[in-house]
């Protein structure tokens, strides 16, 4: 009787680790596939971030295109010569490349500024978009 019951509580110790081992293997699938989900989560923000920044982008370039033939100040060189620039202050200021590029436009709207001083007005209007503390393109506005 005692290895009968000595062997039922063996069969219901063995069964019980079974089911521990089974549950901890649920966890651990758990816990990837909600790891799994927070990482695919995370890529998709950031592909919407970078697919937003993409399209301020093109909108800012393409605006600077319309404003440029606009106001017959148009030519490859110069069009090239002010994203350029606008890469490069990217890289050295605290703004944005559309944001910057959204500053030419408005600043090319201005015919007293020529050509060869639109790269000057850019850099001026950014200092004091940075020491007012606002955005290039209001700081392109004041008048």
């Amino acid at each position: 009787m005692t290895v009968k019951l000595q062997d039922q509580a063996s069969q219901r110790i063995k069964r019980l680790q079974g089911n521990l081992q089974g549950l901890t293997r649920s966890v651990f699938n758990l816990k990837s596939a909600i790891a799994g989900l927070a990482g695919a989560y995370l890529l998709r923000r950031a592909f919407k971030s970078f697919t937003e920044a993409a399209e301020a982008e093109e909108t800012a370039v393409m605006g600077l295109h319309q404003v440029l033939v606009s106001m017959g100040r148009y030519s490859p060189q110069l069009e090239r010569k002010l994203l350029d620039l606008a890469d490069a202050l990217e890289v050295q200021t605290a703004f944005s490349n559309d944001a910057i590029i959204t500053a030419e436009k408005y600043l090319a709207t201005y015919s007293n500024i020529s050509n060869d001083v639109l790269p000057r007005a850019l850099k001026v209007t950014l200092d004091l978009a940075r020491g007012w503390n606002i955005d290039p393109r209001t700081a392109a506005n004041i008048r």
